[in-house]
């Protein structure tokens, strides 16, 4: 697994972006594109196999008292990926808690793989 942080030259803008538009129906983020990488200065990244072939895409963004959440989307049978991902940007911040909020089944398995509990309606935490 390879990520590539939105600020590499290597950044595969054009298909993160045609994968985000892809899944537009299943975002909670009501931003366009481009406008959701700018706004997270950084901290969107993209999930590729060893071939650099992308698996999907994760970012956090601070919300409700500098809490930590992650958020993505992906292509379809690739929840092993997304949750080494995970795994692996969560030891990148060096967070002790990292919070998700989805309403989608897809998602929740990936996050419940990866060692998430589920706290609330559609909001889910990790802890070290």
């Amino acid at each position: 697994m390879i990520l590539i942080s939105s600020n590499d030259i290597n950044f595969p803008y054009s298909a993160c972006e045609r994968l985000y538009n892809e899944n537009k129906e299943y975002n909670i983020s009501s931003l366009n594109f481009g406008d959701l990488i700018e706004a997270l200065k950084g901290n969107f990244w993209a999930v590729c196999d060893d071939n650099d072939n992308l698996m999907g895409c994760l970012y956090f963004e601070i919300r409700f008292k500098d809490k930590w959440f992650i958020s993505g989307f992906s292509r379809r049978k690739v929840t092993q990926h997304v949750v080494n991902a995970i795994h692996t940007l969560i030891n990148h911040y060096d967070k002790k808690k990292v919070y998700s909020e989805t309403p989608h089944r897809h998602a929740r398995i990936a996050l419940l793989r990866a060692g998430f509990k589920k706290i609330r309606y559609n909001i889910y935490k990790w802890e070290a």
